[in-house]
């Protein structure tokens, strides 16, 4: 089988380029895919370069190219590593074909990402299975916002999370919930719900970092703290910097921090080129959580200073892990990505 792995850029997705080095060196064919959104932070492209160029990896970039045609599907372009950077045509060209994102309607995601990676793959393997990059402590991601409290119900801890998920992906879906209504005495509907979680994922042909390591997200702040180069890069300003699954108090505090591509990014969304579409939230610009726009987010912490935007966010742990400062994954479980992104305590 040959392996896709989807570098987003992050430091546990590089971990888990680091992992799959051994495999490849071990004999299996594995390939390393970066879609470029034009919308990351400069520090993370450079990440990116610094990992190609100390390990040595092959990496493929892809961006997409929109068909402006309503109805048409996308394409996409290969480009060097060089070319990959702050660059905000995608964007621009999907604001104006869809108008834009909000909110639990991520499909700048889908748009920018999963239907790249899914046409690259088509175009260059008859069969592979893609790579992401969430760890055991990342239990939601990969169970899922239903399935995840059910097992936490259930009594589930991490550790045996991974473990009955790596036990059950072995298995067709009568063999799971059999193993479901045994070992556990759960009832027929709830051990099919559970199976059909893991059958969905199988079916995507996706699989996770967690199946692998057992590393948590300290581990990989360890690991790179011994390496010779590092993300230089809060996380607040990870994936795309002003991205709308962010919890608000990050968004103001990438603002404070980032103001020339604050400017540039509501340049874009202000823009009489933007589609309007039958939804308020995008005719008025209200793409982030609680209805809100950038300029009233930017407006709400107008009179905080720099330092107190930071600590609402670390009081209330929204750099945990499982908070939106994870990537932003080429994952097709879920259209509306929303099993990835649950909720912060915000």
């Amino acid at each position: 089988m040959i392996n896709v792995v989807s570098f987003s850029g992050g430091r546990t997705s590089a971990y888990l380029v680091w992992t799959m080095e051994k495999k490849r060196v071990a004999g299996e064919e594995v390939h390393y895919l970066f879609m470029d959104t034009g919308a990351e932070h400069p520090n993370t492209y450079q990440f990116i370069r610094d990992v190609v160029n100390n390990w040595g990896i092959d990496l493929t970039c892809v961006r997409v190219q929109v068909n402006p045609e309503l109805g048409k599907g996308n394409g996409y372009e290969v480009i060097t590593l060089d070319e990959i950077g702050p660059n905000l045509k995608p964007w621009i060209d999907t604001t104006r074909k869809y108008g834009t994102p909000y909110f639990g309607g991520a499909f700048c995601t889908r748009t920018m990402k999963i239907e790249v990676c899914e046409r690259y793959c088509k175009d260059h393997f008859a069969e592979c299975e893609s790579w992401l990059g969430m760890r055991i402590d990342e239990q939601t991601r990969i169970w899922g916002s239903k399935i995840f409290p059910l097992l936490r119900r259930l009594g589930f801890e991490n550790m045996q999370m991974r473990g009955l998920y790596i036990e059950l992906r072995e298995m067709e879906a009568p063999e799971m919930i059999t193993l479901l209504e045994n070992r556990y005495l759960l009832d027929t509907a709830t051990a099919s719900r559970i199976a059909d979680r893991v059958v969905k994922v199988k079916k995507s042909r996706q699989r996770f970092m967690a199946e692998i390591s057992d590393y948590e997200k300290q581990d990989v702040l360890t690991f790179w703290k011994n390496q010779p180069f590092d993300l230089n890069l809060e996380e607040h300003l990870g994936n795309c910097v002003f991205c709308i699954k962010k919890g608000v108090n990050k968004v103001a505090l990438a603002l404070r921090d980032e103001p020339e591509m604050a400017e540039q990014f509501k340049k874009v969304i202000l823009s009489e080129d933007v589609r309007v579409v039958g939804r308020r939230q995008q005719e008025n610009k209200i793409m982030y959580r609680d209805s809100l726009s950038l300029e009233a987010i930017e407006q709400m912490y107008a009179s905080y200073s720099r330092d107190e935007i930071a600590a609402t966010i670390k009081g209330n742990k929204a750099y945990e892990a499982g908070s939106c400062s994870e990537s932003c994954e080429a994952f097709i479980v879920d259209s509306a990505q929303l099993d990835l992104f649950p909720m912060e305590a915000a």
